[in-house]
């Protein structure tokens, strides 16, 4: 990280310090507890579920909510959707390390099964900050494809759950649509689809569920087979000369350039997830690096009307630092116009989320949970 990076990051938290703990802190201790809600929701006969999850439905159709509204709008029928891929694909060795793979010197990959030793120890080193992980989705973006895909419906647990933590019905759809629009341009969607491969050891091993993304974004050592690192340097770079074996300098540069890339890749991911993040939540849970930026996106869907385009376009103006420095300025001086809009938002937010909590906890009573 640079200075002036971290300079920037010093700055946003001073600026993201809470609107009113006090108001926010309050209004969460009045408000039921989602573990709580989902335990006794979990122990509940089918009958008693679908009776809980129909009530809901019916009563947050017709709640009067300004944050519920913006997110009804989102909503799109998710049967017309392509299936989400059951796993991030692997780049082939007979096509990207052809002559090696002919020497059986790059074998073809070999999944590992979630219990195996060295896949735990690989997803805990690893490890990346979730976004919005309580968020059961049935839509998602697929960054490597580029497109919005659905996921098997909700049953009535992970239906309730979102409820419980306060979670209107279609912020998935709304996140992902909100991303979708966000993630443009050539060179990223290129390294959309490089950092979305999965990640495989030099052994030829593959691990699902953990992608060339999130290796990277951990900021640790990262050794690549060939296989992998070639199609970096043909499909991103251009340099369509290099071939495996790699080895010295070249592979030294190379895999300096895909350093570089993953940054950059991830100052604009992470500037899409905060976006979405801020559309449907006062406090997201993501990084919290990134979560810093979460409140400039408050400010600026109101300050727009929630005019998806024109945020879409004054986002995409400018590089992302120049942009919240410019929020900064204008949210700058508590108790302002701007600053009073930021807060408004947040407000609101957060009293969608307790008043969907405590539909929740209601129906829960009504029918014996």
């Amino acid at each position: 990280m640079n200075s002036s990076t971290r300079a920037l990051l010093a700055l946003l938290a001073v600026l993201a310090a809470p609107f009113t703990a006090r108001a926010l802190g309050a209004q969460d201790a009045e408000t039921p507890d989602p573990a709580a809600l989902i335990e006794r929701f979990e122990g509940l006969g089918f009958r008693q579920k679908a009776a809980i999850v129909r009530t809901l439905q019916r009563q947050l159709s017709s709640l009067d909510d300004p944050a519920l509204a913006r997110i009804r709008v989102f909503y799109t029928d998710a049967s017309e959707l392509p299936d989400a891929a059951e796993s991030a694909p692997v780049f082939d060795p007979a096509v990207t390390a052809r002559a090696e793979h002919e020497a059986g010197r790059a074998p073809a990959r070999t999944p590992l099964p979630a219990d195996d030793e060295r896949y735990r120890a690989a997803k805990e080193r690893y490890r990346r900050p979730g976004f919005l992980p309580e968020l059961q989705r049935e839509v998602t973006y697929d960054w490597c494809q580029g497109e919005l895909v659905k996921l098997p419906a909700l049953g009535y647990d992970a239906w309730f759950a979102n409820v419980a933590h306060g979670h209107a019905p279609g912020t998935d759809q709304a996140v992902a649509v909100i991303q979708s629009r966000l993630d443009r341009g050539d060179e990223m969607r290129e390294l959309a689809s490089w950092f979305g491969h999965a990640y495989c050891d030099l052994d030829a091993h593959s691990y699902p569920g953990l992608t060339l993304y999130d290796v990277w974004y951990s900021g640790k050592v990262v050794d690549i087979p060939d296989v992998d690192a070639i199609p970096f340097a043909h499909e991103i770079l251009g340099k369509t000369s290099m071939r495996s074996p790699l080895s010295g300098t070249p592979r030294d540069r190379l895999y300096q350039e895909i350093a570089a890339a993953s940054g950059r890749y991830r100052t604009h991911r992470t500037l899409c997830e905060a976006a979405a993040a801020a559309f449907v939540a006062a406090e997201p849970d993501m990084d919290p690096r990134y979560a810093l930026m979460v409140p400039r996106f408050h400010y600026l869907f109101a300050k727009h009307d929630d005019d998806l385009d024109e945020v879409v376009k004054v986002i995409l103006a400018t590089d992302r630092d120049t942009l919240l420095r410019e929020v900064d300025e204008k949210i700058r001086q508590p108790d302002g116009a701007a600053w009073e809009l930021r807060e408004g938002r947040k407000r609101e937010l957060a009293t969608m989320h307790s008043r969907i909590r405590t539909l929740a906890k209601n129906a829960l009573d009504q029918f014996g949970g």
